[in-house]
């Protein structure tokens, strides 16, 4: 009917079809079957992507006769999160204000150099490189702009250097 308000859903392929970069991607990791000690314990090591947040961790147990299930909530976070927010679209000529954040939450105490890098039609407007004094704990939002200079796909890369060999690349 006109005027509806169509909503929900998660076509997910649809949102962004004609795009090669995803904005988002799911978490599912598969162990296979894992062979308990005599007192039914097992370790697996988990080969988790970059994510920042929280994951279901999920086990499957049984034996001849008997059938179980168990799941828990893993906190994933890196020591340093540098998130970088991104337009999914721009036109050419349009400028974008993007917000950079950072947040040690483990990380050495000091100083990070965050330098924002664009590919394609894409150009950073004003300093591409900023530099903040960061605590345990602490956190930086600054501002980064980038204006669109032409049609097609662009790219914008993150990078963090910091103490003790720290580096960090998005």
């Amino acid at each position: 009917r006109m005027g509806e308000t169509r909503s929900g859903g998660d076509d997910v392929s649809r949102q962004n079809s004609g795009l090669s970069v995803r904005a988002h991607k799911a978490v599912a990791i598969f162990s296979g079957l894992v062979t308990t000690n005599l007192e039914g314990r097992a370790e697996v090591t988990l080969d988790i992507p970059d994510f920042n947040g929280e994951l279901r961790l999920m086990a499957v147990a049984f034996t001849d006769d008997k059938f179980g299930s168990g799941e828990t909530a893993l906190l994933v976070q890196p020591p340093l999160v540098a998130e970088l927010s991104r337009p999914r679209f721009m036109a050419p000529g349009d400028m974008a204000k993007l917000t950079l954040e950072l947040h040690n939450l483990s990380a050495p105490e000091g100083e990070y150099t965050a330098t924002v890098r664009t590919k394609g039609p894409l150009k950073t407007i004003g300093v591409p490189v900023h530099t903040a004094k960061l605590p345990k704990n602490g956190q930086d939002i600054r501002e980064v702009r980038i204006g669109a200079t032409g049609t097609g796909v662009g790219v914008v890369d993150l990078v963090v250097t910091g103490p003790q060999d720290f580096r960090l690349e998005r």
